[in-house]
């Protein structure tokens, strides 16, 4: 790994420094926080012949359009595979973004991108999105955009290129400009069927109540993200907002709505100071420690009798799955739990009920 801070005084020592790291070919990790100006340009040999160089990590400092377009010139020219490029607090324009993303066609194999603190807009939103849309089976996993100026067009240019990344994990969009219409979009990448994607920062911005709703409708049938963080003083949420998250986690209406309800979600907000209001914490807490079995403690907790009636059409014939339902469900997690013992009994013995009271002279005929 080659690190440095500060340059030596004077063209000619920078010069004699970027002379001796471009006859290098055995730096792996390249981390720059000072300005080289135009000596960067002619670290294009250093780029194209150390092959064995993943990790670029620039960022303190300014980088002219024409340093970006000289980096964005040797990444597209380079025939070695990066893991790792950030280029972050760099001042670079949306134009010299465009540019390295188009350069980014042939790094499939990046599995961490940071532009954050940047002036990433709509034509870079635009062009790494359709360098993501572009990858064949891409590593990414952690993408990091916060602080730029994506908007709500923006980020909708982006989230097909984001649905194609199967084994994105992290992903940072704080500090931008999305409103309720950009959450909205990412609905489209929720409900792919091969999202991954576990945390999502928005910190930074006010997303408001009608941000956090569509967000909340964005997540119904997600099945992989746990933690959405960001600050609740800042995000301007209100009890319509807490309200909406609430029925997210668990929908009360009906039994089969509560066991749809998300049980994945772990985290809103900052890990320990989630908001206590309409339940929302004690359904995020649920949904940590109980995880997989969190649906059938909401489902008892949240309904005192089993709706049966949808599944008389079937007659008795639904009545041993039934059964089977509850046995399943007494041997879950919380089992030790006297509490949720007497639910249990008391749904399991009124789900009975039901049947007998609504096919009474088959059962005492003996007939299924």
């Amino acid at each position: 790994m080659l690190s440095f801070a500060s340059l030596p005084e004077g063209m000619g020592q920078i010069d004699e420094l970027i002379r001796g790291i471009s006859c290098n070919r055995s730096i792996q990790r390249l981390c720059i926080d000072a300005d080289l100006g135009h000596a960067f340009d002619r670290m294009d040999i250093f780029f194209r012949d150390n092959s064995k160089l993943t990790e670029l990590d620039f960022g303190g400092f300014n980088i002219s359009h024409e340093s970006a377009r000289s980096l964005a010139l040797a990444l597209g020219r380079s025939q070695h595979k990066y893991e790792h490029i950030s280029l972050e607090m760099s001042n670079l324009s949306d134009e010299s973004i465009t540019e390295i993303a188009d350069a980014l066609v042939t790094q499939s194999q990046l599995n961490y991108l940071a532009f954050s603190n940047n002036s990433l807009g709509r034509n870079g939103c635009a062009a790494l999105g359709n360098t993501l849309m572009g990858w064949h089976a891409p590593s990414l996993t952690y993408l990091c955009l916060n602080s730029n100026t994506i908007d709500d067009q923006g980020l909708h240019s982006m989230v097909s290129g984001l649905k194609n990344c199967h084994n994105l994990t992290w992903l940072d969009l704080g500090g931008n400009q999305i409103s309720a219409a950009g959450m909205k979009s990412l609905s489209e990448l929720f409900h792919s069927d091969n999202c991954s994607l576990k945390d999502l920062f928005l910190s930074g911005m006010h997303i408001g109540d009608d941000g956090i709703v569509a967000l909340a409708g964005a997540l119904k049938g997600n099945t992989s993200l746990t933690h959405v963080r960001f600050n609740s003083e800042e995000a301007g949420i209100t009890e319509v907002g807490w309200k909406a998250l609430s029925k997210l986690l668990c929908d009360t209406s009906t039994v089969n709505n509560t066991y749809l309800s998300n049980h994945i979600l772990q985290t809103v907000g900052y890990e320990g100071r989630g908001h206590d209001s309409f339940g929302v914490a004690q359904y995020l807490a649920m949904n940590k420690h109980l995880q997989e079995d969190a649906a059938i403690y909401k489902m008892f907790q949240s309904h005192r009798d089993f709706d049966m009636k949808p599944f008389f059409q079937r007659g008795l014939k639904f009545l041993p799955l039934a059964v089977k339902w509850f046995e399943r469900a007494g041997k879950c997690r919380f089992r030790s739990d006297e509490r949720y013992l007497h639910m249990l009994e008391s749904r399991k013995l009124s789900a009975a009920y039901q049947f007998v009271r609504e096919f009474q002279v088959l059962v005492l005929r003996g007939q299924a």
